[in-house]
């Protein structure tokens, strides 16, 4: 029906339609502004976080490309993907990827360790073979005690490496790995753990994070995640303590100091270890040496375990590193070979989708249970093709001895997939672009003494080190009277006393004697000797003899371990557990000029026999202990 001659129901129903439509188009088109706008802010953003970054490069020629510049990795006069800074990550590795050789591959999948010579050239050490022939990409470089000559020297010496890396055929750079804290000053985990202070974690992370890029270290086999349930455990020093609650916090706050918000140019990335927790050791014994090979859950409390595993994974830890042990109640060979363990447990039960690095010598060393599982002791092969077996598994072997030809033989000959190794290497380039080592590995050695060693980082440390210490008896000789009379038997020297305190020459002149201890050698790692946790007999002998003159005894345990001393608790007037702190923090202490602020990290057993009746898995359940968890005192409020 035309509408000219519609009635006047039709031609308002008509004109309601075109006012509709009209209503439709003008969303439409206010949408598509809206939209076009959110669009361009995105791309203004985008284009602002892809500003040029700066580049260093020493051996190879700098491309000019759209007015912007780029480093030529492969030395071909064209800019590739991989060298193309403004790309995504994954398109940048996966270029890589692709251009990588098989030994090339290998190569970075093992991680070597190697000392810095104090002397001579870094080509004359095997490096530079070792690079320009595609043996080895990556190294773990030193530990804290074998640091050469100064700070500042061992900065040029990782830069000259890395000059032999990009030289090489794809300008691959190095990932230099630390077994340790860096150089400079450290405070231990467990005195970390006796703050109970997470946020003084992420402080230290911090610290280590910036020392570690200043002299170019990338890695870290740090820290420990482990919650030390069994108080017999050698390893006990290098742990947060024995609660799981406060071990979980403190690994996430140290994930969070050492990578910052996201992983960059100036951080530094954790292998937290190790996986899945190292404190059940079944009687005490460590994996090191087969004897303590099994790690056991008589308590069926392997969830406490994992929860600082859950905190690292969901605070984007960039690494783990696996435990030599067996996990006895999941599998019956070792973490690097076990399925139920890296791929069920941690791939798929916690989510973890990144780097896995193997323990030292791990996989070669220390195959337990695997002769067993294949009916013939392995050779080195076996070892290295079974740990590749598990598809969800370790990423980098950490050895001294593993030549990557082996990996390349095992695909060639087909028991290893290529698209195995891929997975694995795709895990290690990821991390090496996020922390921008593609555009500049190198560090400016003159610069070293602003980041390592400072004032500023000294008193962190110091700050840790006096809440660290845990006041366990005060009765009425804490704190000491600044005019007193002090007898020192051994451990401390007089510094840091007051001025108006005096030190005599014997207790019958002195108001208190003062005496150090320390608990009994503990056995190396992988020794099958149980860890005895009492008193150095000499040092017991010591306590005794100055308690019997009668004038009160004030008793300073050093110790990372849990200790055993009824007979002290019981006698001594005072009690102080120190793990790291100095004569200066102890004297403070004494004197009341700080007030002590530490807890116990561990519980402390009342005698071997109870800490040998504990369950190896459950914290803080030895047999009416000497002093709980968590107990310390001070002189404000006390216990």
């Amino acid at each position: 029906m035309n509408i000219r001659n519609g009635n006047a129901k039709n031609r308002f129903n008509y004109g309601k339609k075109v006012l509709s439509e009209i209503s439709k188009r003008k969303c439409v088109f206010l949408i598509t502004v809206i939209i076009s706008l959110i669009v361009f802010g995105f791309n203004q953003i985008k284009a602002e976080k892809k500003k040029q970054p700066e580049l260093e490069a020493q051996m190879v020629s700098i491309l000019n490309v759209e007015g912007l510049q780029f480093k030529d990795l492969n030395k071909n006069g064209a800019l590739d993907p991989y060298e193309d800074w403004r790309l995504p990550v994954n398109r940048r590795v996966e270029d890589l990827l692709s251009k990588m050789t098989l030994k090339e591959k290998a190569g970075l999948m093992v991680n070597e360790s190697y000392d810095l010579p104090s002397k001579g050239k870094i080509q004359e050490t095997g490096i530079k073979d070792a690079i320009q022939n595609e043996k080895r990409v990556d190294f773990t470089v030193t530990s804290p005690r074998k640091y050469d000559t100064s700070s500042k020297q061992y900065a040029k010496k990782l830069n000259k490496i890395q000059e032999i890396a990009e030289k090489g055929r794809l300008g691959i750079p190095c990932s230099f790995t630390n077994n340790g804290e860096g150089p400079g000053e450290v405070v231990t985990q467990i005195a970390l753990g006796a703050t109970y202070q997470p946020s003084l974690v992420k402080q230290v992370a911090e610290i280590y994070a910036e020392r570690f890029r200043a002299v170019g270290i990338h890695e870290t086999n740090n820290p420990q995640a482990d919650v030390s349930t069994e108080p017999r455990w050698t390893r006990i020093g290098g742990t947060y303590g024995e609660s799981p609650n406060i071990v979980t916090q403190m690994v996430e706050k140290y994930v969070n100091g050492l990578q910052g918000s996201s992983l960059g140019q100036q951080s530094a990335y954790p292998h937290v270890k190790h996986f899945p927790g190292g404190g059940p050791q079944e009687d005490g014994l460590d994996p090191h040496g087969k004897p303590g090979k099994n790690m056991i859950y008589p308590g069926e409390n392997l969830k406490a375990h994992l929860k600082p595993w859950e905190a690292a994974v969901n605070a984007g830890c960039r690494g783990i590193m696996n435990y030599y042990g067996i996990v006895r109640n999941l599998d019956s060979v070792a973490t690097s070979f076990s399925t139920p363990v890296l791929q069920n447990l941690l791939r798929e039960k916690l989510g973890y989708d990144r780097a896995i690095t193997t323990d030292w010598n791990a996989v070669t060393d220390r195959p337990w249970g695997l002769a067993n599982k294949l009916g013939y002791m392995p050779s080195d092969q076996d070892c290295i093709r079974e740990a590749l077996k598990v598809e969800g598994g370790v990423d980098q072997f950490v050895c001294e001895q593993i030549s990557p030809s082996i990996i390349v033989d095992l695909v060639k000959n087909g028991p290893i997939s290529k698209d195995r190794i891929n997975i694995s290497v795709r895990r290690l380039l990821n991390n090496k672009f996020k922390l921008g080592l593609f555009e500049d590995p190198y560090v400016n050695p003159n610069l070293v003494e602003e980041h390592v060693g400072i004032e500023e980082h000294h008193k962190v440390f110091e700050k840790v080190r006096r809440k660290s210490a845990v006041l366990l008896k005060k009765g009425n000789t804490l704190p000491l009277e600044k005019s007193s009379k002090v007898f020192i038997k051994s451990g401390l020297n007089g510094d840091g006393f007051p001025d108006s305190a005096q030190i005599v020459n014997s207790t019958e002149k002195a108001d208190v004697a003062v005496v150090q201890v320390s608990p009994r050698k503990q056995p190396s790692w992988g020794s099958p000797e149980e860890a005895d946790l009492r008193l150095q007999e000499e040092d017991l002998k010591n306590v005794k003899e100055l308690i019997n003159t009668g004038t009160p005894v004030v008793v300073i345990i050093k110790t990372s371990h849990p200790v055993v001393f009824p007979w002290v608790k019981e006698h001594a007037s005072g009690i102080m557990m120190k793990f790291g702190a100095d004569s200066d923090d102890i004297a403070d202490i004494l004197f009341g000029l700080y007030n002590p602020q530490g807890k116990l990290p561990f519980e402390l057993p009342r005698s071997m026999e109870a800490a040998r009746n504990q369950l190896e898995d459950v914290p803080c359940d030895s047999k009416n202990p000497l002093y709980p968890c968590g107990y310390g005192m001070n002189y404000v409020i006390g216990r």
